[in-house]
């Protein structure tokens, strides 16, 4: 009976997986015991009313082209945040609150789900232990530690024993001794905490499989493994159902937001990104899709309704992006109310948000209140965010005792309340922020903030939680917004996804796909931006129109640029890439040559021997690398990068040197030259150029790009070479199409194990300060080896020698430690030296005014900076004696007075460089503008010399009347809310903080400056008073230094 039984259950089994798709085991999860908080307290007749409203979404990680996710966050988000969020309100009913559910969040959800798509990070997990390869052993050591150390590895004793074996940094070194030392139980530890640390913290508590891995700690098997995974998918499995019990319930409302979280205004009309930044540069292409949006717009509902059984009320428009054009449409689809932030109803309403001191609103009845807005006969109800509650969770509490920070929370609710308890309107304050970026820098995953806010809320008489649609359709808006500002949350503009050379290429590349596919819809009698199901999409032409709408996702834009960094720009990149390339392949069409092609800049390699100085060999084939070349930079010849790269096939080495006019590059051969001279072998060196417009995308009879933009080629034939001496290479200047026309020659020397060759700069087109990307080819036909790797060298063009010199003087070294005890935080990055001033030279070249700030350390491009500066900001004040407003500040986040005054600032760091102005606003009120694409710097590391250029016309030409500070503090790629992306000093020294300060805000973050003559900067900038009361605050006093006192010291 038992073997007829059989074929049977596999029938079952068959059918299961064929109706239902993926099968994954999963297992339940425990979570702590709903223990209903029921207050008491009555509310006044009269309360300030309060909507908490969290957005969840992640980037849409899913290639198809692979069936993979790019990233894990939507699994480990899930597991983390998106499902205890809504469960930790069973425990206070009377609390209500708002959510946003990204659609493709949750699409991407059921991917995991439904159709057995993995990242690589599970795949890896799932492997075990004992039969990881060496390339997957890399990969996990680099990347199973990406959480926040202090606040979750360091909760586990053997995962900050992993983290502390492996080493803080993740060179090829360190990855290479970790592969060797790590034991087969090692990596399934680490397996393991990565996947069991992310969960959160009530689930690490109260599930018993969870709480037994925890206390078992290390040890791990591979059912162990199995387990973590399975309550995982539980987790996941879970998410849409709670939030729908609680909104049957009525005590949450969910939201939804266009499908792929796309910019609706830019899609409707990119012209929209003009009314807040006149001038931003925008593509070449005309971005105007409105069908798309309404087709974003309407998916999104859809895709709620089959969710949630009934239809979203609420919108989150993507980044709280609005503007005039887009009402239509979002009412359309059947949207009754939408949020967006207080700087766009600021600017809507051309009255300012204004606050005292502490940040409270002084004018509660404008932001306070709701709005309609209307165009065409359409109208749709508008709430704005309170900016700075927001960003206190946000950004601030994570810093506080949680049961303090919630205090301080009701605190503020509680100040607003008083303000308005007296009028008759039903003010709201409305909070948005994203839910899932915040917590994991608080401790334990912000429980002690969140249960202590809500019990608050519970028992407050004066405030009152609301779901926005229950408040707006009780309380509708009396005034209507007549032109809705176009504008984001992030500074009321769309300048993150718009404007930036990389930006606009995207939207371009956008575009050109877009008009093939819409051709090709047509021509085939199909719909033009179809709404789609994306569990149903029934031909290819709904594919393609899939894969465009992901494109138009605002993430990718987000990335693009200088203005963000993700640390994995090229993958989203890559992704964004292949959605375009994966549209072509659907309709039949080649993709074109631009979409092999970058748009990011893809970093740089590091040589094994640094540029030591400049110098100038001489070009005549006789070769001495241990003399002549002694200085160059070395560059290894692999086939493949990181740790498993082997040797080059013809190339041992790359020698490069430079000085103020030319490159010079020497070739080191494996093989004697002279079996290749008169055959078809070659020589070429590609570079990109910073302006020139014609580029070809591929070296010379290839169809893989070297990742940037080719502008020019030098080429030596070998074929047309018959003994060693000095002879002619080619200058090429590409035509676009792999195309090239000959503009040049240049001297090179051949040997028999060497090849030199001398290039101008002028040859090339380049001018000081320019930078430039190049790699070395050596191919028979086509490109055999590539040093380095595809990967590029990156040049920058020396400063000219300064015409004038105004000044030149030095700094005492060592003194890198602001008013005496400050100290350097503890990552790697921050090397010895790297804030310590030891020069600065003023002077003048061409039509610029030259800074060179010299340091003491090394100065590296850590993190790949535009302008090759990653950890130092430097601030120039000038007062030019010549009137107008004058400020009496640092720039924010510096934390210092200046009593003099100054009119003019250059704010120098890596990635925003700015020209800073005070300026009188249309209110009358003294602000500052920072102007950005004035200020140009530069570095050069062989000099360890940062180079800040200003022009005259715009800074002045200096004389003795100036006066003028120079400060050196650290650069901040996150800052705290109010700060220009400076690094905080604390008091106690961390990975990512200064140490020997204050942890309120009255301390300077300045570590190094210039003083004036007898005065001593230990002096300066000491005194100080630092109180969580900012008002209580002193501030130290900065001199200005009187030019007269400095011209030709």
């Amino acid at each position: 009976m038992r073997g007829r039984k059989l074929p049977y259950l596999i029938t079952i089994v068959l059918l299961i997986l064929l109706t239902f798709g993926f099968s994954q085991e999963m297992l339940p999860v425990g979570e702590p015991p709903v223990k209903p908080y029921i207050s008491s307290t009555q509310k006044v007749e009269k309360p300030l009313y309060l909507a908490i409203f969290w957005h969840q979404h992640q980037p849409f990680y899913y290639d198809s082209s692979k069936n993979m996710m790019l990233l894990p966050w939507v699994r480990m988000h899930a597991i983390k945040d998106y499902y205890d969020m809504a469960s930790i309100l069973q425990n206070y009913p009377q609390v209500k609150a708002n959510f946003n559910l990204v659609p493709s969040l949750l699409y991407q959800l059921e991917l995991y789900l439904k159709h057995g798509v993995k990242d690589k990070y599970l795949v890896l997990t799932e492997k075990s232990a004992d039969e990881l390869t060496d390339e997957d052993k890399d990969f996990i050591l680099r990347r199973f530690f990406d959480t926040n150390w202090d606040r979750i590895i360091k909760r586990f004793p053997r995962y900050w024993e992993l983290l502390q074996k492996r080493g803080a940094s993740a060179t090829d070194d360190v990855i290479l001794k970790a592969i060797k030392s790590f034991t087969v139980q090692d990596f399934r530890d680490l397996q393991v905490w990565f996947n069991l640390a992310w969960f959160d913290p009530d689930f690490q508590e109260n599930d018993p499989d969870l709480a037994r891995l925890i206390e078992k700690g290390k040890d791990f098997t591979e059912e162990d493994k199995k387990i973590v995974i399975a309550k995982q998918y539980y987790i996941m499995s879970q998410i849409v159902s709670i939030h729908e019990k609680l909104q049957r319930k009525k005590q949450i409302e969910v939201t939804t937001t266009p499908f792929f979280h796309p910019i609706l205004p830019l899609l409707v009309d990119s012209k929209s990104a003009r009314i807040a930044i006149e001038d931003i540069p925008l593509p070449k292409a005309t971005i105007s899709y409105p069908e798309d949006a309404l087709a974003q717009l309407k998916m999104a509902v859809n895709y709620y309704r089959a969710n949630f059984k009934q239809d979203p009320k609420g919108l989150w428009p993507s980044e709280g992006s609005v503007s005039k054009d887009i009402i239509p449409y979002v009412a359309q689809a059947g949207i009754k109310w939408m949020a967006s932030d207080e700087e766009v109803l600021s600017k809507s309403l051309g009255v300012p948000i204004v606050r005292d001191s502490k940040g409270n609103v002084l004018n509660p009845e404008v932001l306070y209140q709701p709005y309609y807005v209307e165009k065409d006969g359409k109208k749709v109800a508008m709430v704005f965010r309170d900016k700075n509650l927001s960003d206190k969770v946000g950004f601030v509490y994570s810093g506080m005792k949680g049961e303090n920070a919630a205090k301080d929370f009701m605190g503020y609710l509680e100040r607003i309340y008083e303000k308005v308890k007296d009028k008759d309107e039903p003010y709201l304050v409305t909070v948005i922020l994203d839910r899932e970026n915040c917590w994991e820098w608080y401790e334990k995953d912000g429980k002690e903030f969140l249960h202590t806010l809500y019990k608050l809320l519970s028992d407050s008489p004066y405030i009152e939680t609301v779901r926005l649609s229950d408040y707006l359709e009780k309380y509708p808006p009396k005034k209507t917004i007549e032109n809705l500002h176009a504008g984001s949350w992030v500074d009321g503009t769309f300048s993150t996804w718009i404007g930036e050379d990389e930006e606009n290429r995207a939207w371009d590349l956008l575009d050109t796909a877009r008009k093939e596919l819409v051709y090709a819809t047509l021509k085939a009698r199909q719909a033009v931006s179809p709404v789609l199901n994306p569990d149903k999409l029934m031909n290819n032409f709904h594919k393609a129109w899939f894969e465009l709408y992901a494109a138009e996702g605002s993430d990718w834009f987000w990335w693009y640029g200088d203005d963000q960094d993700s640390g994995n720009d090229l993958g989203f990149d890559q992704l964004f890439r292949q959605h375009l390339t994966n549209v072509y392949n659907l309709i039949g069409k080649e993709p074109p040559p631009a979409l092999s092609l970058p748009i990011v800049k893809i970093g740089e390699e590091k040589p094994v021997q640094a540029l030591q100085a400049k110098f100038t060999p001489k070009i005549d084939g006789k070769v001495d690398p241990e003399d002549e070349w002694k200085n160059s930079a070395i560059y290894e010849a692999k086939k493949g990068v990181g740790l498993f790269a082997q040797p080059a096939e013809y190339i041992e080495k790359l020698y490069m040197g430079m000085d103020n006019d030319s490159l010079y590059f020497l070739v080191e051969s494996k093989k004697d030259l002279k079996e290749f001279l008169g055959k078809p072998y070659y020589l070429a060196i590609y570079f990109s150029h910073p302006t020139w417009d014609m580029i070809n995308v591929y070296p010379r009879n290839s169809n893989e790009s070297l990742g940037y933009p080719i502008s020019y080629e030098v080429i030596l034939d070998l074929s047309k070479v018959s003994e060693f001496g000095v002879v002619d290479a080619v200058v090429n200047q590409a035509q676009g199409n792999n195309k090239w026309k000959e503009v040049d020659k240049v001297k090179a020397g051949i040997s028999s194990k060497y090849i030199e060759i001398g290039v101008p700069f002028k040859v090339l087109g380049l001018k000081g300060r320019e930078r430039v990307s190049l790699n070395v080819v050596f191919g028979k036909e086509k490109p055999e080896d590539v040093v380095p790797y595809y990967i590029p060298i990156s040049v920058t063009v020396p400063e000219a020698k300064l015409e004038v010199v105004y000044f030149s003087i030095d700094d005492p070294v060592g003194d890198d430690y602001g008013w005496g005890g400050i100290v350097y935080p503890t990552a790697p990055v921050f090397k010895p030296g790297v804030f310590d001033i030891t020069h600065v030279e003023m002077g003048k070249s061409k039509d610029q005014i030259v800074f060179k700030v010299k340091i003491r350390g090394d100065l590296e491009n850590s993190w790949g900076s535009p302008t090759g500066l990653s950890v130092q900001t430097i601030d120039i004040y000038i007062n030019d004696g010549k009137g107008g407003p004058l400020y009496y500040k640092a720039l924010p986040g510096r934390n210092a007075d200046i009593p003099e005054g100054w009119n003019k600032a250059i704010w120098a760091e890596g990635w925003y460089p700015s020209f800073v102005e005070p300026v009188i606003d249309e209110k009358g009120k003294l602000t500052l503008k920072d102007t950005k694409g004035i200020v140009q710097v530069t570095t050069e590391p062989t000099e360890k010399t940062i180079i800040i250029s200003v022009p005259e016309k715009v800074l002045g030409t200096p004389n003795p009347d100036w006066k003028i500070l120079i400060i050196l503090c650290g650069q901040e790629g996150y800052p705290r809310p109010g700060s220009w992306r400076v690094r905080e000093v604390e008091e106690m020294a961390s990975q990512w903080r200064f140490g020997g300060g204050d942890d309120y805000y009255g301390d300077p973050n300045i570590i190094d400056m210039i003083v004036p003559p007898g005065q001593r900067q230990e002096d300066i900038l000491s005194g100080w008073v630092s109180s969580e009361n900012e008002e209580e605050n002193v501030y130290v006093k900065l001199p200005l230094i009187p030019l007269r006192d400095l011209l030709n010291q």
